[in-house]
């Protein structure tokens, strides 16, 4: 679910410090809301101890190798997370939680603390979205080419006429890379690519390039499927 970063947000009370929720393949980005099920007893506590504090949590991805050793708390991780924030949790009667997490803002982990907890914690440093003076791009031009790639990869969103919260510059170019991303279902790799840039420009670039080759790769299929092979009956 794609939504706009707006006030509410819990930033104020950041201490600089967050519990650390690492997943393996899902990268959660900014102005984008994740549900999530949390079922081990490590991270029960981490979202109880969130619950009662400024509800934030550092989504954080594992690097590959993860497999063999899942159970420990020493895993490398990919060094910028998600700082998040618990919009809404729900404790069902075995003690596990569903939650919906809403990205706040990109950090990067300066350094983890001593293991106190069964979960791990870090001290972290915010990497809010850059906007270089001067633009390095036409960055009205790159929302609309952006958007008009996002709908020929899904049609079925109508036209950009339709998407006015979008189309009309409400979200910033940075929340709109996020939310597109988030949209048009990139994998894990992608989204990390974009989750550790930044610079909106650059970032923008990232995703400009991607759509293409979406786009590029279903016009190639849809012509390798035409004409259809005709039957010898």
């Amino acid at each position: 679910m794609a939504m706009p970063l707006t006030t509410g947000t819990q930033l104020e009370r950041f201490t600089g410090i967050a519990p650390v929720f690492p997943l393996p393949s899902v990268a959660l980005l900014p102005n984008v809301v994740q549900p999530l099920h949390v079922f081990e007893p490590r991270y029960r506590l981490l979202t109880e101890q969130a619950l009662a504090g400024p509800r934030l949590i550092a989504m954080a991805v594992l690097r590959p190798g993860w497999e063999a050793r899942y159970e420990q708390n020493d895993l490398p991780l990919y060094p910028v997370v998600c700082l998040s924030q618990i919009e809404v949790d729900k404790r069902l009667p075995d003690g596990r939680y569903v939650l919906l997490l809403r990205g706040l803002v990109r950090a990067r982990m300066i350094s983890e603390l001593p293991a106190t907890q069964s979960f791990r914690q870090a001290r972290l440093q915010l990497l809010p979205d850059v906007y270089s003076p001067p633009p390095m791009i036409d960055r009205p031009r790159r929302r609309r080419e952006l958007l008009e790639l996002f709908l020929q990869l899904n049609p079925g969103c109508g036209e950009l006429a339709d998407l006015p919260l979008v189309a009309d510059g409400e979200l910033s170019l940075g929340a709109l890379c996020d939310v597109l991303s988030f949209a048009a279902g990139l994998d894990t790799a992608e989204m990390l690519e974009l989750l550790h840039e930044p610079r909106i420009d650059v970032r923008s670039d990232l995703l400009l390039d991607i759509l293409r080759r979406r786009v590029r790769a279903a016009a190639s299929s849809v012509t390798a499927d035409f004409p259809p092979s005709f039957s010898w009956n």
